[in-house]
């Protein structure tokens, strides 16, 4: 609301610069308070933790939206075919369709690689991530990783830790090096 806000002030300001209006009914329009950004800090022992808890392959899911930063989604619906390997570098890049449906392309790190490596083995296409126990693509993780989540402890800011907290897990360590 408050993003939405200063935009029609800007333009009804606008309009009174131009003429267009005779004042600004809007101006001493004040802002709603908003609540305090999370601040999410898992530390590596915490995630190597996370990561034990979980079967392997959602512990995998984990590890690589760990290292990207991308939404779940994006993992659990990424096709081997949608995967680029860079020869001469252990790096990589991947074409995902983000927020708002648009195509956009992501360079991958190398731990990042490993992992898919890992995964893909020798498979030539397909989803990357698999549920062992019906040959398909994972549609929900959310179970098996609050269940691990909840015996681990772990939260933020006194709430439960989520999924997508590791976009900003990502962030925090990226900032750090």
């Amino acid at each position: 609301v408050n993003r939405e806000a200063a935009l029609l002030k800007v333009m009804v300001s606008c309009a009174v610069e131009w003429d267009i209006l005779p004042h600004n009914p809007l101006q001493g329009l004040k802002s709603l308070r908003e609540a305090e950004k999370r601040e999410v800090d898992l530390t590596q022992d915490q995630a190597g933790s996370l990561l034990k808890m979980l079967p392997q392959a959602v512990a995998d899911i984990v590890e690589f939206a760990i290292y990207t930063g991308f939404r779940k989604e994006n993992i659990l619906s990424l096709k081997i075919e949608g995967i680029r390997f860079h020869d001469l570098q252990p790096t990589g890049e991947v074409d995902l369709i983000i927020k708002g449906g648009k195509r956009k392309n992501f360079l991958l790190n190398t731990p990042a690689v490993e992992v898919l490596r890992r995964v893909i083995g020798k498979r030539k296409k397909g989803f990357v991530f698999l549920n062992p126990q019906t040959g398909d693509r994972y549609w929900n993780i959310n179970i098996t990783f609050d269940k691990a989540v909840r015996r681990l402890g772990l939260t933020v800011q006194g709430t439960k830790f989520r999924f997508h907290n590791l976009r900003h897990v990502f962030a925090n360590w990226l900032h750090k090096q």
